[in-house]
């Protein structure tokens, strides 16, 4: 009996810790689809606006001076999906399903170029080996298809990139001008690159997809989460409601309590941690993640505060005898 008590104790742990680790899994992916539906920015990028009369080349060569690296802007049309894009240095690309995204040779060519997400695909016009996308009349070379396995606002979103010579008539006011970059960028930089007019920083649930709010976007996998602990807290009152031979043992011998709640306690620790460590080695094995940090965090913690609650309340329940 007490073997088979623990035994399923390792296995409900493992199973409670690779129900983390898809959880977390489905956070990845939602959060990537996300990202995809906010046309590859980041939760950290600004939106910016500035005095009238600014060209959005004024925009680029300000970029072009500064000390700046590794960031894309984002010039949004009022057609919502034409984006004229300008990068420097080595900025974050979407996922390509053909050809490929901006170089820094783009961005000085006298040809604008396009890259468009998969949804476009079969609207190219494409007389030969190159294809090409028609826009206000106008035929753009493309030279890349932009998608992934995921169904996101990017995969009908249409990304044009001008040399800055070309946008000297298009103000910056008539357009959504959003800045990002590959690291996290710093509202002082912004200011001493930019003199912007105003800038904020901006969120995927106030600048494209509309009223979105983490909880929300994630209220499955929280839930799941949640219902780990729970889990957890029902193994804790299992091995209690199974050792009540020990404490009758213990009451009637009169035994070493501490040694009692040490052994206890002991165990309990070593087969939940064996079952958390088993669980989230074969989740991360089936779930591949761009970071583990958090499922770790969320599992080591939680076997920290689910040992010493444990101890908490032994040490409770043996001082009142």
């Amino acid at each position: 009996m007490v073997f088979k008590k623990k035994f399923l104790i390792v296995v409900a742990a493992a199973v409670l810790a690779f129900i983390s680790a898809f959880a977390f899994y489905q956070i990845q992916e939602k959060d990537v689809v996300i990202r995809l539906d906010n046309h590859n920015l980041s939760q950290d990028a600004y939106r910016m606006k500035f005095k009238a009369g600014t060209s959005l080349a004024e925009v680029v060569t300000k970029t072009r001076k500064s000390t700046l690296k590794d960031v894309q802007l984002h010039f949004q049309t009022q057609q919502k999906n034409v984006t004229y894009f300008y990068g420097k240095g080595n900025f974050a690309t979407p996922p390509m399903i053909s050809g490929n995204f901006f170089s820094q040779a783009s961005f000085v060519s006298d040809v604008p170029t396009a890259v468009v997400g998969k949804n476009l695909e079969k609207q190219l016009y494409k007389p030969q080996a190159q294809a090409y996308i028609k826009i206000k009349g106008n035929y753009i070379p493309v030279i890349g298809i932009m998608g992934s396995k995921y169904h996101s606002e990017l995969d009908k979103q249409i990304f044009i990139a001008v040399a800055p010579e070309n946008l000297v008539q298009k103000k910056a006011n008539a357009y959504h001008v959003l800045i990002d970059g590959k690291n996290r960028l710093e509202k002082a930089d912004i200011k001493r690159a930019f003199h912007p007019r105003s800038f904020r920083h901006v969120s995927y649930g106030t600048f494209i997809i509309a009223k979105r709010t983490w909880i929300k976007e994630h209220s499955t996998q929280v839930l799941i989460l949640v219902g780990v602990v729970v889990g957890y807290l029902i193994l804790l009152l299992i091995w209690f409601f199974t050792s009540r031979k020990n404490f009758q043992q213990l009451r009637f011998l009169n035994d070493d309590r501490q040694r009692f709640v040490f052994q206890e306690w002991e165990f309990y620790t070593l087969f939940i941690g064996l079952g958390l460590v088993l669980g989230t080695i074969v989740g991360m094995m089936i779930y591949s993640m761009t970071s583990y940090s958090w499922l770790l965090i969320f599992n080591g913690g939680g076997m920290l505060i689910d040992s010493l609650f444990f101890l908490w309340i032994l040490n409770v329940r043996v001082k009142r005898w």
